[in-house]
């Protein structure tokens, strides 16, 4: 996942992201259900966890580099819960915060600064301009080019809970 965390409040707090993922099979934790009830199919709504993706993040591959105001700073990510209990999921509602295909996971940070509760809640976009993205794709994404590559994907937004780092 790559792109750009700018603060809502002073947009010289700014973080560039770079983290890797690789495939896993469902956690045994299952799926992180933060929606209403009404929003999943269960209750009737749209959100339908069976065809949600996890990923677990490649802890050698996941840093914030810090721009403007942090300039200079970086962060090495780790995933949460270290148990394994939850993964990274991505789908259809799996952001937690909208019934928008996006993605969300628990993380911890050392480095210039120490976290050891952030989270990540994102919608997810096709890049038109990245190269693998050059065919148009059917709504919603197929998870198979999901898969293919992560690279191909622009953040649209980032929202986290630890409100420190912007």
């Amino acid at each position: 996942m790559l792109g750009t965390i700018v603060s809502e409040k002073d947009d010289t707090k700014q973080w560039e992201v770079d983290i890797w993922f690789e495939s896993t099979p469902e956690p045994w934790g299952g799926p992180k259900k933060e929606l209403p009830k009404s929003e999943y199919v269960e209750k009737g709504g749209p959100v339908d966890t069976s065809n949600w993706r996890y990923y677990n993040m490649d802890e050698t591959r996941a840093t914030l580099s810090g721009l403007g105001f942090y300039d200079g700073k970086e962060l090495n990510l780790y995933q949460r819960p270290e148990n394994g209990k939850y993964a990274f999921q991505v789908g259809v509602g799996a952001n937690g915060k909208n019934t928008n295909f996006g993605m969300s996971g628990w993380l911890g940070a050392t480095g210039s600064f120490t976290l050891s509760n952030a989270d990540i809640n994102v919608d997810l976009t096709l890049d038109p301009n990245h190269p693998s993205n050059s065919q148009p794709v059917p709504e919603p994404m197929t998870m198979g080019l999901f898969s293919l590559s992560l690279l191909g994907l622009s953040v649209t937004s980032l929202k986290r809970k630890s409100k420190e780092l912007v």
